[in-house]
């Protein structure tokens, strides 16, 4: 009987892999089980932080905040198994739009600014010792830098005082920031403020100040494709297998990079998210609505769109999923912590 329970759970997708310790999930199944997510380590910051990011192999945990009078920020790098902190430097920007580690793990960017000036800086430093390897003014605005998987990384260079409106995306070398080549901007395409790779680095997904996304053909520079979204977009992913692209804002869309279909739609917000290695979960940290509004960041399977957990705070800091059973998040203004899910069975 257990051995035909089993069969049954495996073949329609239910798994007994981790997950959260605000949620209680009652699957069909004898037993009730409950979901855990228990807080590991925490990372402390001397000021609000304002992004967070993951390397590659889930070995180190970088974190990006205001400096005391909110004009120069630092960047802190730490080890997320032991909490040892690698080095702390002070950046030339603030209130950073994105940090990104290199596929190599040898180079960490980050592009930082202040709004209403539009003049970003994108600075790059070594993983190993924290030296600046070079910097460049970005006047795209805040906008992501996503690598590709062949070690290149992509850079919304703005256009006119950098407007949007007619930004050009730049793919530049990670070793010295030079520029490799340039997918031309037209007047009112409006792309480059959110980006993303596919795994197999054929396609780049694009978005800017529209409710459309632009899928562009990586060594051509050509259009591929537009998907029509309901509202603006704060955040885009593909799947580590690259057969779905989510996007997220207002709420959430899941769509079949083979047919380019919207497969399901989520009623929930979103500012980041983060795929699980193996591809099975999304989790998502929540948009931070109205004032005072803290968020939460949850966990959904991919194949069914259901809520697993939630737990953390949410907001535009970030979110990462550096293993399948570990996710890291912001816990408070100056707090970013590491949650282990698990399965416990009552």
């Amino acid at each position: 009987m257990c051995f035909l329970m089993c069969a049954f759970m495996s073949a329609i997708g239910i798994s007994s892999e981790p997950i959260s310790r605000h949620a209680t999930l009652a699957l069909w199944q004898p037993e009730e089980i409950s979901y855990e997510a228990v807080e590991k380590r925490r990372f402390a910051a001397d000021n609000p932080i304002y992004r967070i990011a993951c390397g590659a192999d889930g070995k180190l945990l970088a974190v990006a905040h205001s400096g005391p009078d909110a004009k120069i920020g630092s960047i802190d790098l730490w080890e997320l198994e032991t909490g040892k902190k690698k080095w702390s430097i002070p950046a030339k920007g603030s209130g950073y739009s994105d940090l990104a580690f290199s596929p190599d793990g040898k180079t960490l960017l980050a592009v930082g600014g202040k709004s209403p000036n539009l003049e970003h800086r994108l600075e790059a430093f070594s993983v190993e010792t924290g030296k600046e390897l070079f910097s460049f003014r970005v006047n795209g605005g805040r906008s992501n830098v996503p690598f590709h998987p062949d070690g290149f990384f992509a850079v919304n260079s703005g256009g006119r005082r950098g407007l949007i409106s007619d930004a050009n995306i730049q793919f530049r070398n990670a070793n010295d920031g030079s520029v490799l080549r340039e997918i031309k901007g037209q007047s009112g395409m409006k792309f480059g403020r959110q980006m993303a790779f596919s795994s197999d680095g054929k396609s780049l997904a694009t978005q800017g100040f529209t409710d459309k996304f632009e899928i562009f053909d990586t060594a051509t520079g050509e259009s591929q494709r537009t998907l029509e979204l309901k509202d603006y977009a704060f955040a885009v992913c593909f799947s580590p297998g690259g057969k779905i692209l989510a996007t997220g804002g207002r709420d959430v869309q899941i769509w079949d990079t083979a047919s380019w279909k919207l497969e399901r739609r989520l009623a929930v917000s979103c500012a980041t998210m983060a795929f699980s290695p193996d591809g099975k979960r999304l989790a998502m940290a929540s948009l931070e609505l109205k004032k005072g509004d803290k968020g939460v960041v949850s966990v959904r399977d991919v194949r069914t769109g259901e809520e697993l957990c939630t737990f953390a705070r949410g907001g535009r800091v970030g979110v990462a999923f550096p293993k399948n059973n570990i996710v890291v998040a912001l816990a408070e203004e100056r707090v970013v912590a590491v949650y282990e899910l698990s399965v416990k069975k009552k």
